[in-house]
């Protein structure tokens, strides 16, 4: 008898269904890996079946791992893209992206004929002649660089909580694979580095006009999420070289550089990161930056060890650490250096004259004075990172103790009662009339909206996109040499080996007849005393013999 042989055929129900990674999960499996290496490729695979909800075999980690260079260099800006494709002529699609995200960081709006005739006109300027602009290129073009339509409504100022509260979601969801010490934020500020606390010339008088100080600089800061890690600050000035530097060296204090305007531009801030990345190289770490989307913030290729992320436009005064209270922290100790510096001048009976020098010192000191317990309560206060615990108390003063991340209040703000009595008893002690003083809080925020970047020109985007880019640029090499504005030379004298010494040993018989002061006050001054004999003895010429012998006539 035959036996009818069927095939076994499997349920549809039971099926397996054809699931593709997308570019995104493949680079969060790459960056899994980097923050756990004691994984194996099985345990990976587990872990992510279980949370995309579809199976991951092991090959396809260890394919994706093989190529785990490409997948971390991948722009988040593909969003939903399976696999990486470059375009044909990937310097006119650079320069094409760098452009609109100038333009839209101004709100500009930006169409598709807008994106199809600037791309032609990149194209003519790069020599670009075999190439039709249809509008299959330009549909994958704003595929790999992330650009969709969107209605835009309301005011520029005015941003949507729907917005915020997405950004928010997706800050987190990014933050979550790192620790808080290994989440950083930067930001730039305009700082009016002269400016008294006198109405007369603020920049806000909708009455009477504005008269606008000249003397500013941009100074960009950047810290941690658990305040252990204050980098050095960066300064911007609009002379390379100003006659107060002649005896004075700012790179004891901070990062300095110079360009016509005071500005951030691209050049400045790809060094900045390139040698964050080296440090972290050092250090084998791998840390995730945190910064807006400025016209200046163009990053570099092949950062290994630093992930750099932008919050969403119009949404960095709601979600960004350093303007939740960090920045106003420190201007609120520079505006006390730059206001105890008028009093003793005046006291003194000389006229208060601050130079650049004088702001780079000051701030160096008045970053330092922004404790740690301040930044970890304006990260906090932002909402954005994975865990909410409760707000470390601040006693400085500078802070709200609140956890509430609702509050749209200033953290800085909410303890005006502190800012007047810090300020309070200094400004009674300037010559400005009462009706032209400032309050504490206006002089803190007048220069908050000063520009610290530029628009980049047609020329300036092609420059970058053609080659490296020279940091400074020519603006740096046009601010060289003498300052215009800062008439006569009134540098001070220099200060000699004795006249150091002599100052260390007084400033050691002061605390020991000051009743308050403690061993760790003394410490440190001896430190700098033993210092200061080290550099007398070091640059004393050394003696010969031959000296203490006389040639005879």
């Amino acid at each position: 008898m035959l036996i009818e042989r069927r095939r076994y055929t499997k349920p549809m129900s039971l099926k397996r269904k054809l699931f593709c990674l997308t570019a995104d999960q493949k680079k969060e499996i790459c960056i899994y890996h980097s923050n756990n290496s004691n994984k194996s490729q099985q345990d990976i695979a587990d872990f992510f079946t279980s949370k995309f909800g579809q199976p991951v075999s092991r090959r396809s980690v260890g394919d994706i791992l093989s190529d785990k260079q490409k997948w971390m260099e991948y722009a988040r800006a593909a969003i939903g893209s399976k696999k990486l494709r470059a375009g044909r002529h990937s310097d006119m699609e650079s320069a094409l992206q760098i452009w609109f995200t100038t333009a839209r960081s101004q709100n500009v709006v930006i169409t598709d004929a807008v994106l199809r005739e600037k791309a032609k006109q990149f194209g003519s300027e790069l020599g670009i002649t075999d190439f039709q602009y249809s509008n299959g290129w330009l549909q994958r073009f704003k595929g790999r660089c992330g650009i969709a339509s969107q209605v835009i409504c309301g005011e520029s100022a005015g941003v949507d909580p729907a917005v915020i509260r997405r950004g928010r979601q997706d800050a987190a969801e990014v933050i979550k694979g790192y620790s808080l010490r290994d989440v950083y934020n930067l930001d730039e500020t305009g700082l009016f580095f002269r400016m008294l606390p006198d109405r007369s010339l603020t920049t806000k008088d909708k009455t009477k006009g504005a008269k606008k100080p000249k003397e500013r600089i941009s100074v960009m800061l950047c810290c941690n999420a658990d305040g252990s890690d204050k980098l050095r600050a960066l300064v911007i000035g609009k002379t390379l070289n100003p006659r107060c530097f002649k005896q004075f060296n700012p790179k004891l204090y901070c990062d300095y550089y110079a360009n016509k305007k005071a500005w951030m531009v691209n050049g400045i801030l790809q060094d900045f990161i390139k040698s964050l990345n080296r440090r972290m190289v050092r250090e084998n770490r791998k840390i995730l930056l945190l910064m807006d989307n400025a016209p200046s913030h163009i990053i570099p290729e092949n950062m290994k060890n630093v992930r750099c992320e932008f919050l969403p436009p119009t949404t960095t005064s709601h979600l960004q650490p350093m303007d939740a209270g960090i920045i106003n922290a420190f201007k609120a100790h520079y505006r006390r250096y730059l206001v105890r510096f008028h009093i003793d001048a005046i006291d003194a009976g000389r006229a208060p004259k601050v130079e650049v020098s004088d702001a780079i010192r000051w701030t160096k000191l008045s970053w330092d004075e922004v404790t740690s317990s301040t930044i970890v309560n304006c990260w906090h206060h932002t909402g954005i990172l994975p865990v909410q615990p409760e707000l470390i108390d601040c006693s400085e003063g500078e802070t709200s103790s609140s956890a509430s991340a609702a509050e749209t209040t200033s953290v800085v703000t909410q303890s005006k009662p502190a800012l007047y009595r810090d300020f309070g008893n200094l400004f009674e002690r300037l010559s400005i009339p009462q009706e032209l003083l400032m309050t504490p809080a206006e002089y803190m925020e007048i220069d908050n909206e000063l520009p610290t970047s530029k628009l980049l020109t047609d020329e300036e985007i092609i420059q970058l996109v053609s080659g490296p880019s020279k940091v400074g640029s020519s603006d740096e090499e046009d601010g060289e040499g003498e300052d215009e504005e800062e008439g006569e030379d009134s540098q001070l004298a220099r200060v000699s080996h004795t006249d150091a010494a002599a100052a260390v040993d007084v400033l050691m018989r002061y605390f020991e007849q000051c009743q308050q002061a403690t061993e760790d006050d003394i410490q440190p001054l001896c430190l700098i005393k033993r210092r200061v004999d080290s550099l007398r003895v070091a640059a004393q010429k050394q003696s010969s013999i031959l000296d203490f012998f006389h040639r005879p006539n």
